[in-house]
């Protein structure tokens, strides 16, 4: 390691390169870890980021590379340990009102989330955790189908549903279009990142193709919990509160099925449970060995639900609090087509409790 401290910054990342390509994931770990001491002293100039970036896709490619199963636990979580420090000194907002993780860049998620799924104790959980703030569907699909393919078939359509129902819980932006700020607690990031609908859609057609080719026989995006994410994307798009109400109701029985409790666990009295991720592939196996499911404390998809429902009402709030205050500041301008200012919808104002409803179980 001496002599690597001796190399600048760029033939750092050269010798990184090198060392993830020979298989060596832990020097490379070691090494791209150097490239985070400019960011522990406050130096956030971009070409110190583009380094630190140049590595982590490094150790993303070195992790999907057949051999990484044969990674010992330790070289992944020095891997991992790097990473997840990238993460923190880049982060610069929370993904929503509704999560408490820090949002760094999209591609150090996702290698995160590479490095969580590799090797023989691959953490699905903390994988699916990441890639929620990856903007990568792609790569978020094939995740999906390696994990569906530890489950039991009738559990397929659970977890794709789970995992578009969580990008709608985390994305900085529900819609598009709307005003992220109100949510992140920053500045509007439409420009950088699609909208949670956008991404969903996105994720559900690489999902099909998976599917129609074989790959992910259980994950069907024409399965009943695929139709209420589809009509529901419909609803979200079309801004209307009362459609998501009237679905949600419709597959009320699909989304409390009885089947699918020993992944989900029964319908949970406590708003926001606190279960800790299970290393396993399954992450809630059945807890009572006897069959009684109602013993589980888990969640149902309800909870996924109710967020995207207050979100949706957060950002229409947001929407027309904005509307407002140009129309206010236009003066004799007009307002825009359909806009009533006496209609600024006081009702939709946002809910006094305002914490993590998503962080400890997706």
């Amino acid at each position: 390691m001496g002599s690597v401290e001796r190399l600048g910054p760029d033939e750092l990342v050269l010798r990184v390169d090198s060392l993830a390509q020979a298989g060596d994931l832990r020097g490379a770990a070691e090494a791209s870890a150097l490239l985070l001491q400019p960011l522990a002293h406050g130096a956030a100039a971009p070409e110190v980021l583009d380094r630190v970036l140049r590595a982590a896709a490094c150790l993303q490619d070195a992790c999907g590379h057949p051999a990484a199963s044969s990674f010992s636990s330790s070289t992944l979580a020095a891997a991992r340990s790097f990473l997840e420090g990238a993460i923190r000194c880049t982060a610069t907002s929370k993904g929503s009102e509704f999560s408490k993780d820090p949002v760094g860049a999209p591609t150090l998620h996702e290698a995160l989330a590479v490095a969580w799924t590799t090797g023989e104790a691959c953490n699905f959980v903390m994988g699916q955790r990441h890639m929620l703030r990856a903007n990568a569907p792609a790569s978020f699909a094939r995740m999906l189908a390696r994990w569906a393919a530890h489950l039991p078939a009738a559990e397929g359509e659970l977890l794709l549903c789970r995992a578009c129902l969580c990008t709608l819980c985390v994305a900085p932006q529900m819609l598009a279009g709307g005003s992220s700020g109100v949510l992140t607690g920053g500045p509007s990031t439409s420009t950088s990142a699609a909208s949670g609908v956008a991404s969903v859609r996105t994720l559900l057609e690489h999902v099909g193709e998976l599917h129609r080719a074989g790959g992910a026989p259980s994950l069907d995006p024409a399965a009943p919990l695929g139709n209420f994410v589809s009509l529901s994307l419909d609803a979200l798009e079309r801004r209307s509160a009362p459609m998501l109400t009237w679905l949600v109701a419709q597959y009320e029985p699909r989304l409390r099925d009885p089947a699918l409790h020993k992944y989900v666990g029964p319908p949970c009295s406590h708003p926001n449970p606190n279960p800790n991720p299970h290393p396993n592939p399954n992450p809630n196996p059945d807890p009572n060995p006897n069959g009684n499911v109602n013993a589980s404390p888990s969640p149902t998809l309800h909870r996924y639900v109710a967020v995207v429902q207050r979100r949706l009402g957060l950002e229409l709030a947001a929407t027309c609090a904005t509307c407002a205050t140009m129309a206010a500041t236009a003066g004799s301008a007009s307002p825009p087509p359909g806009f009533t200012p006496g209609l600024a919808m006081p009702a939709m104002s946002p809910p006094a409790e305002r914490t993590s409803t998503i962080d400890d179980n997706d």
